[in-house]
């Protein structure tokens, strides 16, 4: 327990992906959990028994120093409007893409904590090794959430939400469409009965080139070689709609080594 901290509390809103990563990590570096709040009711109460902390179905009682909304962008401007404004109350968002201006119009004290990771509530994520990216509108939200951020993750970056809003869309392209690929991959091995194991050094290798280089300079394949006899011989075999995406990103691929 962090005697520092023994009587700082923190109010969670969100039971679902990141709040499953975030939670347990607070938890220990000493935090106090005092609720968790969640519009599914049993969600919340699953969670709370999950991590040994109370629910509550009642915002009103989300008193801690620091409430932190862990739920869809579209939740949160709606659910810092109900939030009673309490002296000192610190309200956080850990959106990567929504400004800090929809908790700032309605608190005196608002931050953002975006934990910058792909989350699953399934899977356990070293928070410490997570980068989290910060922005507050005051001095007293700035120490208590820099506070916060220092303690669970070694990586802390201030940005605003511009700049968050650019590193959010970045991420998207190395981690949601990269999965994609992974599973658009899985399909057509798939159409075979060919095993995806197959391709597994192959991903592991491509991720940690791009992880040791600038990945521009370690761009492989037919496109980059303009293999137009093997691009042909792909997109032919392909179905019309995958078809039609291979030839654009291999298209891609050419403009950006032209």
């Amino acid at each position: 327990m962090n005697k520092m901290q023994s009587n700082f509390s923190i109010s969670v809103i969100g039971a679902g992906n990141v709040a499953h990563s975030l939670v347990p990590a607070l938890l220990s570096k000493g935090y106090l959990i005092d609720y968790v709040f969640s519009r599914n009711p049993q969600h919340a109460k699953k969670f709370a028994k999950k991590f040994d902390i109370k629910c509550t179905d009642n915002l009103n009682d989300l008193t801690g120093d620091i409430v932190i909304m862990a739920v869809t962008d579209s939740a949160i401007e709606q659910i810092s409007a109900k939030l009673a404004m309490q002296s000192n109350q610190v309200i956080v968002h850990t959106a990567g893409s929504q400004p800090i201006d929809v908790i700032a119009k309605y608190h005196k004290h608002a931050g953002v904590l975006y934990p910058l990771q792909t989350f699953s509530a399934q899977r356990k994520v070293n928070f410490k090794h997570v980068p989290v990216l910060i922005e507050t509108n005051s001095d007293y939200a700035k120490k208590q959430l820099s506070d916060i951020a220092n303690k669970i993750s070694t990586s802390v970056l201030q940005v605003n939400s511009y700049e968050r809003l650019q590193i959010h869309t970045a991420a998207v392209f190395v981690c949601n469409f990269t999965n994609l690929m992974y599973t658009y991959g899985k399909d057509i091995l798939d159409n075979y009965n060919l095993p995806f194991e197959v391709l597994r050094p192959l991903i592991k290798e491509t991720a940690e080139k791009a992880l040791s280089n600038d990945p521009v300079n370690v761009q492989t394949g037919p496109a980059i070689r303009n293999d137009e006899a093997t691009l042909t011989k792909h997109i032919k075999q392909l179905e019309a709609d995958m078809a039609q995406k291979y030839e654009q990103l291999s298209n891609w691929i050419k403009k950006r080594h032209s």
